[in-house]
């Protein structure tokens, strides 16, 4: 019976920022504190009653420690949403099944001194860098990896050569 209750836990929304800069179309992923090498992008949950794209942008400034990013990216598209299963055990797999993300490409026109990671009292990030997409799918997580192939897919004008 336990089994049954846990396929009932819902999927959690959350949404996800592929930064990209227009000059040479790489895009920002960030290594998590305390785990090198564990590169992703910025993301985090819907809260109640936000939109996706108010959810991005709360996300991206909470990350990122963009100040107003809204000023300074530009939305180009979002890719399909796409589930994940949370590892059992985790303790977001204690209330989710897993997540439910939506990724979102946006063109960056800030610079990288705007990024403040230690913005907010409990930062996520310790260092960010800029890679070209192929080499974005090489450091993302197999759990997520599916999502950005998905979004790769469905906004390939925003990706060049790789998609």
């Amino acid at each position: 019976m336990e089994h049954g209750i846990t396929e009932r836990k819902p999927y959690r929304p959350n949404v996800g920022a592929i930064l990209r800069r227009p000059n040479d179309g790489k895009i920002l992923m960030a290594e998590r504190i305390g785990r090198p090498g564990s590169w992703q992008f910025p993301q985090g949950g819907i809260e109640e009653g936000e939109s996706k794209e108010e959810a991005l942008w709360r996300e991206i400034n909470e990350e990122l420690g963009l100040d107003e990013p809204e000023n300074l990216c530009t939305i180009l598209g979002a890719g399909p949403p796409t589930t994940y299963k949370f590892p059992k055990g985790t303790r977001m797999a204690r209330k989710w099944r897993g997540q439910r993300q939506t990724l979102f490409v946006l063109d960056f026109h800030g610079e990288d001194q705007d990024f403040h990671l230690d913005a907010f009292e409990h930062p996520e990030f310790e260092s960010f860098a800029w890679f070209p997409v192929d080499e974005a799918f090489e450091r993302i997580s197999a759990l997520k990896r599916r999502i950005l192939e998905k979004t790769v897919e469905a906004l390939p004008e925003f990706f060049g050569e790789a998609a």
